[in-house]
């Protein structure tokens, strides 16, 4: 008996494999940070991952693609500063409060798809954005812990995006105040 011949298996593509400077899966647009500072740029996620959405009120995961996606609009559940502690000693049920304080947030995310529907949920992903040979990376997610005896307005967060080419034209001209910061730069 012989096994029919079959054809070699194909490969998944490789998330960590090499870097090309254009993404087929990039899509203009522009990410507002929560200080008002703008990355411009095309906007894309991890390699072959569409963005996961946990979604609120059917409580299931969905992957949606980029390109499908008018805009995504973070709203913050809660912020507060909180007590930095620690355990008295290793097996201890004891709190040792430092007497310094950081800022916490809670966020949801609601995606806006291009024919209008809406879905509201949790986001747990990193989204880049390249402008020629610049990419910066922003995560989205649920909770945010920010740097201890810094305030609320230090830990800064993605506020909104929007995927459109027109608008990413349009971000591109606003005045020097608001133009985009070069990768990797921060802006206080």
């Amino acid at each position: 008996y012989e096994l029919p011949a079959t054809q070699p298996a194909e490969r998944p593509p490789n998330p960590f494999g090499n870097r090309t400077l254009q993404r087929k899966d990039a899509v203009p647009g522009y990410i507002e940070l929560s200080d008002g500072t703008l990355a411009v740029g095309r906007i894309y996620t991890t390699r072959d991952k569409p963005l996961r959405l946990y979604d609120r009120d059917t409580n299931l995961f969905r992957d949606i693609p980029l390109d499908v996606i008018a805009s995504i609009e973070a709203h913050v559940e809660w912020e507060r500063m909180e007590d930095d502690w620690r355990w008295k000693e290793q097996g201890s049920d004891v709190k040792v409060f430092t007497g310094h304080k950081y800022p916490a947030r809670k966020t949801y995310y609601t995606v806006t798809l291009i024919n209008g529907i809406k879905l509201t949920g949790n986001i747990a992903q990193p989204i880049y954005v390249r402008r020629g040979q610049q990419v910066r990376r922003f995560i989205l997610h649920k909770r945010a812990k920010g740097e201890l005896d810094t305030s609320l307005k230090d830990l800064v967060y993605v506020k909104r995006i929007v995927f459109s080419r027109r608008e990413m034209l349009r971000a591109l001209e606003l005045p020097p105040s608001r133009r985009p910061t070069p990768a990797g730069s921060q802006r206080r």
